[in-house]
């Protein structure tokens, strides 16, 4: 559903950029430019493996830069960039017993870079609409999880190393980790986006969902895992 929806909206923009032109007369010469921003605001990273496994990084932000190549088509640019992403994440992983969990603190560091077709129509003197869609790249810096095991071991029963058993032996019930050096999930992440925004003058209020497309688990507990995310930012251009 979600891959039919992004192939349509990036079809229907990238028809409306080809024929929404003025008249011959009316069309300014083509002359290459260059559109160069500063970009900051607030992401949510979606961290999905099946409907009973999902949760989001509450806590999460970026700042970076973009650059459009004004193309010779009319209301239509490429848009490409860098981003860096600083996200927050504290979960508890319950298990049988309501006091039995493995609390997990995340924090999250990645490199983004995008790469969009943008629409950009001068709808009132300096007011701008802005619509824009294609994928967006992501590196992984640093993923590091702190555990902190809260798994009884009364009664006979030991919840950790039954954890192992069923999960395996590199299941992770305590310590640091850094979950891409230690090859739990893959660095590179690549989504598929869209989104639209104003534009008053050289500022952006910018709106988008990313959908995630490449599985990032590599070991069994995070097997199938996928990372989508939202965002809102603020961009001046300069």
């Amino acid at each position: 559903m979600t891959k039919r929806f992004f192939i349509l909206l990036a079809s229907l923009a990238v028809c409306i950029g080809i024929f929404a032109r003025g008249n011959e007369s009316d069309t300014i010469p083509y002359k290459f430019s260059t559109k160069w921003r500063l970009e900051f605001g607030y992401v949510q990273p979606y961290l999905r493996q099946h409907k009973e496994a999902r949760s989001f990084v509450e806590y999460a932000g970026r700042i970076g830069f973009t650059v459009d190549f004004v193309l010779p088509i009319d209301y239509l640019t490429v848009q490409t960039g860098l981003y860096y992403s600083l996200g927050y994440d504290y979960t508890k992983q319950k298990f049988v017993y309501a006091n039995e969990y493995l609390g997990h603190e995340v924090w999250m560091h990645d490199i983004m870079i995008p790469a969009r077709l943008n629409l950009d129509f001068n709808v009132w003197r300096k007011l701008h609409l802005i619509f824009f869609a294609g994928p967006e790249f992501g590196i992984g810096l640093a993923r590091t999880q702190y555990t902190q095991n809260h798994l009884m071991t009364d009664y006979g029963f030991d919840t950790q190393a039954t954890l192992k058993q069923v999960m395996g032996e590199d299941f992770i019930t305590d310590g640091k980790h850094d979950l891409y050096s230690e090859g739990h999930i893959r660095r590179f992440n690549f989504m598929l986006g869209v989104g639209g925004g104003i534009q008053w003058s050289h500022w952006q209020l910018l709106g988008g969902y990313d959908f995630g497309i490449n599985k990032l688990g590599k070991k069994r507990q995070f097997d199938g895992l996928r990372q989508w995310q939202w965002y809102v930012s603020l961009a001046y251009q300069f």
